[in-house]
Order: C-alpha cells, then structure tokens, then sequence
C-alpha cells in the first residue's frame, strides 16, 4: 500500500479498522504456512549507528536501574530471557559484557536484520572496554557467544514449561503485542528461578495504527472487531495499566508497576505512581481520556480515567529467595 493510500485509508477509523482486518486475515494466512518474516520491529533501519547505539544503551541502562532501583537487584547476572529483542541483539551483548552467562532472545516473528547495519554496531560495541570478548571472531559477523535465539513461538509459549530457568526476564514494547500478555506473565513468574526478576516496559500507545486521530482511538472499537484486527498481526492487545496492576497483585511475587508517560504527553518522566506526577499533567490527560470515553466498551469505560490516561509504564517483578533449611 502506498503512503498517500494508507494515509487517506487511516482518515477514517472504519476504513482503517477494515484494512487491519483484511491484512490480519492475510498475516493469518503466512502464519499457518509458516512465514514468520516481520518488520515490525525494525527499530534500527530507521536510525543512524550513532542513533541506534544510544538505543541500545538506554534500553539496557534502564533494565539495570529499573531492576535496583524497583527489585533491589544490584546485577542483571545468570541466564536471562530477552523477549522481542527486535533487529539487534545489541542488548545481549551488552548483557553479556556485564557478566550474564547466557541471553535466550525469544520473538514470535523472523525480524528482517540488516547484517551489514547490524555489523557496524557490533563493531562500535566492541571497541568499548571489556565487550570484544563476547564475540566469537570478528564482531562484524554477528557471532556472539552465550546468545541463543529461539523464533517462532510467542512468549506465552516459551515460557510454558520447564520452570525456574531463568534469573531475569526482560523486554521493551512487547506485552502489549501479546495475544495474552497476563498469561504470559503468569508463565514468566513461573520461568524465574528463586531471586529471579522480570522487568517490563510497556507502551500502551496505538503504535501508528490511527494516526491524525484522537490517541485512544483504537481503544473505541467494538472488541469482536478488534479482535479480528489484531489477532495474528501483533497489533496492541488493549490490555491496560488497571489489569497489569491487579496481576502483580495477585501473582504473589514482589514487585513495582510504575507510570512513565501519559496519553497526549510525549515526555518521558521519573518512573512515579500516577499520585506523584504533577496535578496539571494528569489532569489534562484525563481531559484527553474524557473526549473518548463513552465511545469505549463497557469494560474499559468501568476503568478509572488515571488507569486511562498512563500510556507507558515499566513492571517489576521479583520472585523470593529460597529459604536456607
């Protein structure tokens, strides 16, 4: 399709919600064949190797601080899970650079990897202090050591069975593409070994699928058809901040689930509870939940409009230590 078509298709949210459903019966279809191929997660095709590392970083930084600063856990170390590493493994390698003994990076998709792009990151990773030793050879031919790569099974899957395999679980935009990311949490919790960590950051953003409208558009169509147009493609399941919440709650581990953005609002703050952001922040994004919300099924109308207005978060989750004896 070209850009002027899906611009004029995405005009309307009835036309667009169509086209989704048309291309998810089409990626449907690839699915059962056995085409797993996706460039949804190409984040670095579009950026520049110096754009691209300064990703990386900021995307491993905040693993490491997010899990000492929320879990108490001062080393990401072990065998770690990297869920929808995307078209770099650049974070396995600065995992691995840190000390962890193995990184499983785990996707439903085939992401399509620019190996020449991909090259000249591992090359500029390589030359910093103490991370040429990841890599088997030259760093430009992308063999990492301790890296396995597992596809094609979403991570409800994955993590089914055995139990107590990894000491952190970790991933970046992805719950919200899970068919049923409460699942897959539960599944996680089960995968972590005593003292084990997961941390997840999750955009509850339409991610591009209305764009020019009302940012919770996509949470005001009928859920039987957007169930049709999100059901093999990987779109945003619509699960929201209210369900992870009550997750954690109940899933007896101990953990924070902290805001970081709000609907309207593009800047990134302080992981905070939805109390701690400034008054005239939350309010106007509550204004913004406001201008849709009797469009919304009844299930989500029911939720609080502050559950509403967060469209980023990050949740951590640690399982307790054995006990000595």
């Amino acid at each position: 399709m070209t850009a002027s078509l899906k611009h004029l298709v995405k005009r309307n949210r009835w036309t667009a919600a169509a086209a989704y459903v048309g291309h998810d019966f089409v990626q449907g279809l690839r699915l059962r064949l056995g085409d797993l191929a996706s460039e949804s997660g190409a984040t670095h095709a579009r950026f520049s190797l110096a754009e691209s590392l300064a990703y990386l970083d900021r995307v491993h930084d905040d693993y490491v601080s997010f899990a000492r600063t929320l879990a108490g856990v001062e080393r990401l170390a072990g065998t770690i899970a990297e869920v929808g590493p995307g078209d770099s493994y650049g974070v396995a390698v600065r995992l691995l650079a840190d000390g962890a003994e193995a990184v499983h990076a785990i996707d439903r998709f085939v992401q399509r990897i620019d190996r020449e792009r991909d090259g000249a990151i591992y090359e500029a990773l390589a030359a910093r202090p103490g991370v040429a030793r990841v890599f088997d050879g030259s760093p430009a031919a992308g063999r990492i050591k301790g890296l396995s790569v597992y596809r094609g099974k979403p991570a409800e899957e994955h993590f089914a069975a055995p139990p107590g395999r990894y000491d952190a679980i970790l991933s970046r935009a992805v719950l919200e593409h899970l068919q049923d990311p409460l699942l897959g949490l539960d599944r996680m919790a089960a995968a972590l070994r005593p003292g084990g960590v997961m941390v997840h950051v999750v955009d509850l953003s339409d991610h591009g699928m209305f764009e020019g409208h009302h940012p919770l558009t996509f949470l005001t169509l009928p859920d039987p058809i957007y169930r049709l147009m999100v059901r093999n493609s990987g779109r945003p399941n619509r699960v929201v901040v209210a369900d992870y919440r009550a997750w954690l709650e109940r899933s007896g581990l101990a953990g924070a689930l902290q805001a970081l953005k709000l609907v309207g609002d593009g800047a990134v703050l302080p992981p905070s509870e939805l109390g701690q952001f400034p008054a005239p922040s939350l309010a106007a994004a509550e204004a913004r939940v406001a201008q849709v919300r009797a469009r919304m099924p009844e299930r989500l109308r029911k939720m609080a409009p502050a559950d509403l207005a967060v469209s980023s978060f990050v949740l951590v989750a640690r399982r307790a230590m054995q006990r000595a004896g």
